[in-house]
């Protein structure tokens, strides 16, 4: 059994019902909530909190684990005292959909950029608002297109009246992938956070595999996949003036930007194709001891200490 995001009032009764009947649970986290910092509502503050219980109790309802980030493999080897396994793994992508791989045009007079997501605070986009704003004013035509669900669309305030900037609203995958792949760049941000350091961007992956120039904001494990100027333009969070320049860079340098771009496709084959994340769960599967091991190494160890 795998649960997705920890255990919660909403899902243990069915983790307990599988202990019963001896099944294998494996929980999969994806962030640390001890760092959430999104408004919420009660119902999901309760839930929030059960799973942060469920948390110090992982080790006796879990018998492997899997973490998105170094943080969270560090906080779980210490709270579990590493007496189950723990796998890292990252986000994973179907590299067998279709990838087109473009050069980047020079045309600064009609640059597109994108970004899809959510709207978080742990996004920053006010500062991608500011810096798309400012390189308008300075004369560059660059366009931003924002594609996502309509939650936390408060955080969109900033650019009515700004015609360079749209809300696209929820796209298909067909249209988001035709989007994405006739972008020029597309823009993963956040903020510096602990939310985000615990972490990983799920967007990333997705980005990657366009085989577009990708920049992204050095927060968390971002850096330990990606390089800057090699296989993406890594700038530091929270700076407009970084976001603009690399903007400006991958205007102005079209050949760097598509080398970039496909360099970055590449990492996406490497790290964070979905038979690559298969092979890392069949390995945690594998490393969980049986009913049958679990049962007979109580003994085993008392006849060691005898």
């Amino acid at each position: 059994l795998l649960v997705y995001s920890g255990i919660s009032l909403q899902n243990i009764h069915i983790v307990l019902l599988a202990k019963a009947f001896g099944w294998k649970i494996i929980v999969d986290f994806v962030e640390d909530f001890k760092f959430h910092q999104e408004k919420v509502s009660s119902l999901r503050k309760l839930k929030i909190g059960s799973v942060l219980f469920f948390e110090n109790h992982i080790s006796k309802l879990a018998d492997g684990l899997i973490v998105i980030s170094k943080h969270l493999q560090s906080k779980f080897h210490e709270l579990t005292q590493e007496s189950i396994p723990i796998q890292l793994i990252s986000v994973a992508v179907d590299v067998n959909s279709k990838t087109e791989v473009t050069t980047s045009k020079s045309d600064t007079r009609n640059f597109n950029i994108v970004y899809s997501g959510s709207f978080g605070n742990k996004d920053g986009l006010d500062y991608v608002f500011k810096a798309v704003r400012e390189l308008n004013e300075d004369g560059y035509a660059v366009n931003l297109s924002l594609t996502g669900s309509k939650d936390n669309l408060h955080n969109l305030h900033g650019i009515e009246g700004l015609p360079y900037i749209k809300f696209l609203g929820y796209l298909s995958s067909d249209e988001l992938t035709k989007l994405q792949n006739e972008s020029d760049v597309l823009i993963m941000s956040r903020v510096n956070s602990m939310q985000n350091k615990a972490s990983f961007p799920f967007k990333l992956g997705e980005y990657l595999l366009t085989g577009k120039p990708v920049i992204a904001t050095s927060v968390g494990d971002v850096s330990d996949y990606l390089q800057d100027g090699v296989n993406a333009f890594l700038i530091e969070p929270e700076s407009v003036m970084a976001l603009k320049n690399a903007i400006i860079q991958v205007m102005t340098n079209p050949i760097k930007a598509s080398t970039v771009g496909l360099a970055g496709y590449y990492i996406c084959i490497k790290y964070f194709n979905k038979k690559v994340i298969a092979e890392k769960l069949l390995t945690l599967i594998d490393r969980i001891p049986s009913s049958t091991e679990k049962s007979i190494s109580p003994l085993i160890n008392d006849k060691r200490n005898t």
